[in-house]
């Protein structure tokens, strides 16, 4: 019994302990209109379409000013802390939302896309070595967020390439997307500034 106890008095430091460096790195987010970046971007896809509308309105507006919390959940991994935190607090009576790390990769790649062009650029080596990753998971949140980037990409298609032949599916099918994405608006500036060139 005193086991028991001592196991579950463990579990919850553990708990409380992720909660609060979660807090911590929260205090570094940008803000803009009285939220921080990640309040927005858990609302981005809400059913509430002025809400979303709101969210992806502050996103595009932070720009640069969002990179490193992009940067930080980009490199959100799983571990065994994390994973009882999330079981622990999952247990609790008040229930509180526990969001793992494929959730917050998922919106750290919305936030490339609408932070604008300039933030996705910065961050391009982290999302390269996303590819590189062991977790399968964390290659294919890498190859959807290149896609995500068009152009801003392109130093990126050898690495994309590579994935085409990668081990899992998904990351495969993600990467085939993404090569499609960039070459084609690759294929599309150059035609653009043809053009441009021409009328002048």
């Amino acid at each position: 019994m005193r086991k028991r106890v001592r196991n579950s008095v463990f579990l919850l430091v553990l708990a409380i302990v992720g909660v609060l460096a979660w807090h911590v790195s929260r205090s570094e987010e940008p803000d803009w209109g009285g939220h921080r970046l990640s309040y927005w971007l858990v609302r981005i896809d809400s059913d509430n379409s002025d809400e979303a509308a709101q969210a992806i309105a502050a996103v595009a507006r932070l720009g640069p000013a969002s990179t490193p919390t992009i940067r930080r959940l980009l490199s959100c991994r799983d571990n065994k802390m994390k994973r009882t935190a999330r079981i622990v607090l999952a247990r609790c009576p008040w229930k509180p939302v526990v969001r793992g790390p494929e959730y917050w990769r998922h919106r750290a790649r919305l936030a490339l896309i609408l932070a604008g062009r300039e933030t996705a650029i910065g961050l391009l080596p982290e999302v390269r070595a996303m590819l590189h990753d062991p977790d399968p998971r964390v290659r294919e949140d890498g190859a959807e967020a290149l896609g995500g980037m068009l152009e801003g990409a392109a130093p990126a298609l050898v690495d994309l390439e590579a994935a085409l032949k990668d081990s899992d599916a998904g990351v495969r099918r993600s990467a085939e997307i993404a090569v499609v994405n960039v070459k084609g608006n690759i294929q599309a500036a150059r035609i653009r500034q043809a053009k441009e060139a021409a009328t002048r």
